[in-house]
């Protein structure tokens, strides 16, 4: 089974934009780059993905 949001951190440019915008603070800046720290609050709204200037957000499937 799939995480419900990862990162690839090759793509990221660190911009914050998915820090900012994600309405359940999953994500952290950590070394210049953005981590799904709480993945597990992840609501598959799409909303970073949608934003991700660089398309380094990538979307599983909803844990049931």
């Amino acid at each position: 089974m799939s995480e419900k949001v990862t990162v690839d951190i090759d793509k990221c440019i660190g911009c914050g934009t998915c820090v900012s915008i994600c309405p359940a603070q999953v994500f952290q800046l950590i070394d210049g780059k953005a981590h799904p720290v709480n993945a597990e609050k992840c609501l598959l709204c799409r909303a970073c993905k949608t934003h991700c200037p660089v398309d380094a957000i990538s979307l599983g499937h909803r844990l049931m």
